[in-house]
């Protein structure tokens, strides 16, 4: 007999869902309304990312390769080079600050992960990116050992998403590497953050500029911007492997 013809199979063929943001969603479907969502948030191996857990010589590498040992503000977006994630947005707010901020951007992350082809997308930025070209990096694909350098090089860390993001990884990533956040309002990004370590910017035709007096705000608030990682890293914690292990073992076992 095959396992799909077992009842309790079915019974365990429920929705998984790591944001209540997505479980709403699912529901609008019209053959899910009744099926039960089950939500499992995201987890992070934070530890990877505590720069007491940083290798001093690597770091000082890494930053050193990509010309990040200054007295300015580093600024990191993490992401997938595609128009959802809103990098475009980010890096037009960054050309409107007042030509004496002291800054740079790290762009990490490539079209499709690890793919090294460009697009048509990638090559817009970098024409953009011409007016400020000395201010930005794009650092491609980074590889899971590297992430954590680049995180620990920042002081701020933006989440710009225009599409509505199930539960954006990235945002507890830089909460574990202690820095504070500026995000979109975009799908299930407040289930993994509050006000206390990230800055929410609305999407809409303000953003842009919105995005600018943000990054302006944190830069300007050193103090808050410690204070804000603090608490952030206060959040990830909650979001650890075993809490997802566990959470999803539980499940299982009481439903099977």
């Amino acid at each position: 007999m095959s396992l799909f013809n077992f009842p309790f199979f079915f019974k365990l063929l429920e929705i998984i869902a790591n944001s209540l943001y997505i479980g709403n969603r699912v529901k609008t479907i019209s053959n899910m309304k009744n099926r039960e969502v089950f939500i499992n948030y995201n987890c992070n191996e934070n530890e990877k990312f505590c720069i007491e857990n940083i290798d001093n010589k690597r770091l000082k590498k890494f930053r050193e390769k990509y010309s990040l040992e200054n007295n300015g503000v580093n600024i990191i977006f993490v992401g997938r080079i595609t128009q959802q994630k809103g990098i475009k947005e980010l890096i037009e707010a960054l050309c409107l600050l007042p030509e004496t901020t002291n800054w740079k951007l790290m762009v990490v992350g490539s079209k499709w992960f690890s793919s090294d082809s460009s697009s048509a997308y990638e090559r817009e930025l970098l024409k953009i990116s011409e007016k400020c070209k000395d201010r930005i990096t794009f650092l491609g694909y980074l590889g899971h050992e590297d992430i954590p350098l680049a995180y620990n090089s920042a002081n701020i860390a933006v989440v710009p998403s225009i599409w509505d993001e199930p539960a954006g990884r990235v945002v507890l990533e830089a909460e574990a590497a202690g820095l504070p956040l500026i995000v979109s309002d975009a799908g299930g990004i407040a289930e993994y953050t509050n006000d206390e370590c990230a800055i929410t910017v609305k999407r809409g035709e303000n953003f842009v500029q919105d995005l600018k007096n943000s990054i302006l705000y944190l830069i300007n608030h050193k103090e808050e911007c410690v204070e804000r990682g603090k608490r952030g890293k206060e959040i990830a914690a909650k979001f650890n492997v075993d809490r997802y292990y566990d959470e999803i073992i539980t499940y299982i076992e009481e439903n099977l």
